[in-house]
């Protein structure tokens, strides 16, 4: 197996190393990596090696190399990266690396004229072997051995001159270059990249692109995009950073022409990846981290699981230990969706492009396109609906954002610039992401907008939205925002509690335990955590390891949440108490006291979490929804656990304290978290809150008066936030709607200005509604759809500038219980801190309230645009303890730069004095103070010109600007261009010559080059004299097109490619009906038996037929032999050859073909096949050049599936 391979590999270099200068050979701490040093009489360097795919070792493996230690010489680094270890052993890897270094220490100490310290007189000793394996190396490069052409399609002979990024080509060596498809490729290369760079994209290169594995970033700043400043926060965007989109190509730059034709395969080709960065490319150690992912999991004593994990985060840098990774690394990290946008473009991208230039579809019709016809025969009709114009969604998007380089003229693939295609559609679901799915990518169909992305109706879309991890880190959330959670959290309790949740978490697959049943009855000892279950019950079932259960004293005065921890001998386990809930609020039973809280032994009736919750009815969830969310552990607790619990390198996550909180409770904390559709940033502090306690730092209990002055710097900065008035009530910023709500309402604003000259543009007045209305509000934002109060001033959005007025809306719910859930006595989540009484939103209006539906004794306010969210307030149970809390403590500072009000629509707080509002709640005013809107920034004439400069002639491109109001930046500066970046994009068209005289090739060319006197020459097989199957008289659109595509994929590499090279022909002037091909394998190792054979019988080739069935590619084709004739396997012949001259291969039958494989790759499967030696070489019957029958052939095949038990394609009796 690969696997051991690797591992015997790597301890037969670790026991004797394959090169004198290497040592300290240890296996790395991801799986398919090790290190070792490589020293000769230096410091010695630190050389890490990845593999990624363990799968592929040691014959088709990928291969990565980086120095983990810092100043590396630019020489060794350029050496290093220039290794190409593709497909070698560990010890090849060891000994090609060892001597490429040693050799640059050499070549340096003999061109360098001054005096460096690194390399002392010591070092020169070089001896013999050493020599010779320097040697070996030279050659090896001078070969130009970047990968296997046969496989990947990279061509041979790339210049091994390499920039630092590992880049081979330039002005002097393309002119000179006499390899038509190398200039071909990096013609392409080059155009494509200028097409990204005129488009207002910056393009950085990484690696050995274009004729090796390499990776390509292409990004723009953030700010740039668009993307308003709430939507910024919501999604935890940097401005400042770029956003990159890295495109791996594992074999070298393939333009869009070379992957349509084999677009099955597209993965194979190229990989994208999602993320920011400080800079507008990641390091070469990020790229290679960012398509890495690994995970490994260790249990501690306590029965916790421990994930480690690199997937390209700034936790754990490809294995690298916070001391090794650079200070100055662009730190290349996942943004919060870069998963689900990652794994779009990955799955579906190629083909929907395709779909595009093919159909003429915008970018909607292909979505929809895609989904209809996905594994499906597709109609010779397309329907119009295809054709539809695409939906522009968010509106106000920045130009950059808007351009569509498959609108303009291109008419073929050749004329497509696939990197910016790539780009321009990740930023489609980028900016416009809460428009779809975060799982299955539709449109969502919503009758409310958000600004957070989420996922469909669909009960699969959320089981696998929460089950894969994709939305924002609820974990992460913890760390961060504890009371942002304890808020959320509350509000779902008490929607629950109260009987006014409607939406569930559904599809999910939660197991709660039933209210009000039983599933066995025993005896609990504390003091031991066992449980001793009555098994005189019938009925009562096992209880496994693992499983979770509730015990409830016969009294109904305790509940106990436990998870078994050691069920083998049962009826006795072990437990582990999650949770402890005195006066239990789901068993109140009027039974007689039989035990008491704080009892070592009490007899309990136990119920196991086994219930389905999807089939409860809504009132039932709605009291399992309180039950677990009473088992959760305080949101402070599960922070601290984080922190003391999450080493470095290791995955934040609460899943491995799996014996506190059940899978169960963790996935509905996680719904609650994920569901939340809007932004809410703590800004004040509560009684609990340690301030900037984060992983990492050292608790609070031991604070230095550095991290105290830190929070001194806080509390100023959260002062120019808070607003000045109400006191006594915790403050969150508080943000709604769709992305561009904010847009919508500053162009609302602005027109009002225009048409009114007003003042001032907008007001501020607050919105109050019952505490369990808001675990929808958050969601669905403000609307009017139902009627709640009687609507006695019209209907609209009801809002009042006395906070008075509001609160008295808050209480509506005060003491009801619905349901019978819980106790009159229970206010809120008993885990809570926050213990919230009362919440109500301060709101910013358009200043027309002679145009509101009412004005007064309340706002009424029927247009939704006229409306934003500024403020949540939330007043909390709690005793005053805090300045935040605490009525009679001194007022809060009033902010240093505050909004001017309007005097006679100035809001007035609970003491009712007027609020003063920070400048920082609105984008809609000056920063300056004054009342006057701002223009939008725009670009310099200069960047104008640049911008519009035309893209291959095809289209032309502009940047627009944020289309934010208030934007101080620009969003224009932009880190410089590195040297070799810069160097690729300048290489000069007319320097790359015209395609070379390629008339010598096929037939004239191998025969021009042949040497052996028995060589395959093409075209001298009779086609004639051969007895063919009859001409298929079926076909079918989809095999029709897929042969073509294959056909021309392989006469295109036939026609790239000795003859020998390949081992097989194809003679396309001899196929009349594309459903039946002749192919001749040949050029066979003279060493083998059947070579052998071949020149004694005086035989170029192996003659096949290939049929093609009408359901191809689902269906693999035919292959036969038609002659000679082989030995028979009974009598001691092998080849995978069948007595009647079929394939004896699980790949030719449905049991094992795929229909994305290649022809290109079953050709050179059946060829290793034919050279196999096991058990037995394949050997020509005497006779030699006898043939098979058409029926022979069918027979052995069918005998050979029922003998090994595969299945025959269910169309191969219409083929033959």
């Amino acid at each position: 197996m690969p696997r051991k391979a690797f591992v015997a590999d790597l301890q037969q270099v670790q026991s004797h190393s394959p090169h004198p200068s290497v040592s300290c050979i240890e296996k790395g701490e991801d799986d398919g990596s090790f290190t070792f040093k490589v020293a000769d009489g230096t410091l010695p360097i630190e050389i890490t090696v990845l593999i990624p795919e363990l799968s592929d070792y040691p014959s088709e493996h990928e291969c990565f190399l980086y120095a983990t230690a810092e100043n590396v010489p630019e020489s060794i680094s350029k050496a290093i990266e220039n290794i190409n270890a593709r497909a070698k052993k560990i010890s090849d890897i060891i000994s090609i690396t060892a001597t490429a270094i040693c050799s640059k220490r050499g070549i340096k100490r003999q061109h360098s004229t001054e005096y460096d310290p690194e390399y002392d007189d010591d070092s020169m000793d070089i001896d013999e072997d050493e020599e010779e394996q320097a040697d070996q190396i030279d050659e090896y490069y001078d070969e130009g051995d970047f990968g296997d052409s046969e496989e990947d399609g990279s061509i041979a002979g790339w210049s091994t001159t390499v920039s630092e990024n590992g880049l081979a080509i330039g002005d002097s060596q393309v002119a000179g270059s006499t390899d038509p498809l190398q200039c071909e490729c990096i013609k392409e290369f080059c155009l494509d990249l200028r097409a990204v760079k005129s488009a207002g994209f910056k393009v950085g290169v990484l690696g050995n692109l274009p004729g090796g594995s390499g990776y390509l970033a292409i990004s723009i700043r953030i700010s740039k995009l668009g993307i308003s400043d709430e939507a910024m926060t919501a999604w935890r965007l940097n401005p400042d950073k770029y956003l990159v989109l890295l495109m791996h190509y594992p074999s070298g730059y393939k333009p869009l022409s070379a992957m349509a034709k084999d677009s099955y395969t597209a993965k194979k080709w190229v990989q994208v990846y999602v993320g920011t960065s400080s800079r507008y490319k990641p390091s070469l150690q990020e790229a290679i981290a960012a398509f890495t992912k690994v995970k490994k999991f260790k249990e501690d004593q306590d029965g916790n699981l421990h994930v480690f994990k690199s997937e390209g985060g700034k936790l754990d840098v490809h294995g690298l230990s916070d001391s090794q990774v650079d200070a100055n690394s662009p730190i290349f990290e996942g943004t919060f969706i870069s998963r689900p946008v990652s794994e779009l473009l990955n799955e579906r991208l190629l083909a929907l492009t395709l779909y595009r230039v093919s159909y003429g579809f915008g970018w909607d019709g292909s979505e929809m396109f895609y989904e209809d016809f996905q594994g499906r025969e597709r109609s010779d009709i397309i329907d119009d609906i295809y054709y539809k114009k695409d939906d522009e969604g968010i509106v106000n998007l920045a130009p950059l954002v808007q351009a569509d380089i498959l609108q303009s003229n291109c008419k073929s693939h050749d004329d497509i610039p696939f990197p910016l295609v790539a780009m321009q559609y990740m930023l489609r679901h980028f900016v416009r992401c809460t428009e779809f799915c975060l799982v299955c990518h539709n449109k969502i169909d919503a009758n409310f907008e958000a600004l957070k992305p989420y996922v469909c109706s669909k009960p699969l879309c959320l089981y696998q939205y929460m089950a894969l991890g994709f939305g924002p880190s609820m974990e992460y959330e913890i760390l961060d925002q504890p009371s942002v959670i304890d808020l959320l959290i509350s509000f779902c309790w008490v929607s629950a509690s109260h009987g006014k949740l409607s939406e569930f978490p559904t599809g999910l697959n939660l197991v709660v335990p039933m209210p009000g049943f039983s599933s066995g009855t025993g005896n609990f000892d504390r003091s031991q955590q066992e449980l001793s279950a009555d098994v005189m019950e019938g009925n009562l079932s096992r209880l496994n390891t693992g499983d979770w259960i509730i015990m409830t004293s016969l009294s109904g005065s305790e509940s106990l949440h436990c998870r078994v921890v050691d069920g083998d001998y049962f009826p006795k386990v072990r437990l582990a108490i999650a949770a402890s809930n005195p006066h239990s609020i789901f068993y109140a039973d009027s039974g007689k006291d039989v035990g008491i809280i704080g009892d070592t032994k009490i007899q309990v009736s136990f119920t196991v979490y086994d219930r389905n919750f999807d089939e409860l009815s809504d009132g039932v969830k709605r009291n399992s929804i309180v039950q677990m969310l009473e088992t959760l552990p305080s949101v402070n607790e599960m922070r601290e656990w984080l922190i003391m619990n999450t080493k470095v390198g290791e995955e934040v996550s609460l899943k491995t304290w799996r014996n506190k909180i059940s899978p169960s409770a963790l996935l509905l904390l996680r719904w609650i978290v994920a569901s939340n559709r809007s932004c809410i940033v703590q800004i004040d502090q509560t009684p609990d809150d340690p301030m900037d306690y984060k992983q990492g730092d050292v608790p609070p209990d031991v604070a230095s008066s550095a991290m105290e002055e830190t929070k001194e710097k806080k509390k100023i900065i959260l002062g120019e936030e808070r607003v000045h008035g109400m006191d006594g009530w915790i403050q969150f910023r508080f943000a709604m709607g769709a992305p561009d709500k904010e847009q919508r309402f500053v162009n609302e604003v602005r027109s009002t200005v225009e048409a009114n000259a007003l003042a001032f543009p907008t007001i501020f007045a607050f919105h109050g509604s019952p505490l369990p209305n808001w675990h929808s509000i958050i969601r669905e934002g403000l609307h009017f759809r139902e009627t709640a109060h009687g609507r006695a001033y019209g209907h609209g959005v009801y809002h009042s500038l006395d906070a008075s007025v509001s609160l008295g809306y808050t209480n509506s719910y005060r003491n009801y219980n619905a349901n019978g859930i819980g106790s009159n006595n229970q206010k809120w989540w008993s885990k809570s801190h926050l213990c919230i009484n009362s919440a109500m939103c301060l709101n910013e209006v358009v200043n027309l309230p002679n145009e509101f539906v009412s004005k007064s004794p309340h706002l009424v306010v029927d247009k939704v645009d006229w409306i934003q969210t500024r403020y949540l307030f939330v007043q909390t149970g709690r005793p005053p303890t805090t300045l935040s809390h605490n009525p009679s403590a001194p007022a809060a500072p009033i902010p240093l730069r505050t909004l001017p009000q309007d005097p006679g629509m100035t809001p007035r707080g609970i003491n009712q004095k007027a609020l003063v509002i920070p400048e920082t709640a609105s984008t809609v005013r000056t920063r300056s103070g004054n009342n006057q809107t701002i223009s939008q920034p725009k670009p310099s004439p200069a960047k104008k010109s640049r911008i519009g400069t035309k893209i291959k002639g095809i289209v032309k491109r502009g940047l627009g600007s944020t289309g934010l109001l208030g934007q101080d930046d620009d969003g224009y500066s932009s880190c410089a261009t590195d040297q070799e970046d810069r160097d690729i994009l300048s290489i000069d068209e007319k320097a790359m010559p015209e395609s070379q005289n390629t008339s010598l090739k096929g037939k004239e060319k191998q025969i021009a080059k042949s040497k052996n006197p028995n060589a395959f020459i093409p075209g001298n097989l009779d086609i004639g004299s051969i007895q063919l199957l009859a001409e298929p008289s079926y076909a079918s659109p989809l095999a029709t097109k897929r042969i073509n595509q294959e056909l021309r994929t392989l006469v295109k590499i036939q026609e790239c490619h000795e003859l020998e090279e390949l081992g097989w022909y194809i003679n396309r002037d001899s196929i009349e009906n594309v459903y039946q091909w002749i192919v001749e394998f040949h050029s066979f190792d003279p060493n083998l038996p059947l070579a052998k054979d071949m020149v004694k019988h005086k035989v170029n080739s192996i003659v096949m037929e290939v049929r093609f069935g009408k359901d191809f590619p689902m269906t693999p084709p035919f292959f036969r032999i038609i002659g000679p004739r082989f030995l028979p396997f009974q009598r001691g012949g092998g080849g995978h050859v069948t007595a009647g001259g079929a394939l004896c291969m699980e790949l030719l039958t449905n049991s094992g073909w795929s229909a994305v494989s290649s022809l290109e790759s079953v050709f050179l499967q059946i060829r290793l096949a034919l050279c196999s030696v096991e058990p037995n070489p394949a050997r020509l019957e005497a006779g030699g050049n006898s043939s098979y029958s058409p029926h022979e052939a069918k027979d052995a095949f069918i005998r050979a599936c029922r003998t090994h038990g595969w299945q025959v394609p269910p169309d191969f009796n219409s083929i033959i």
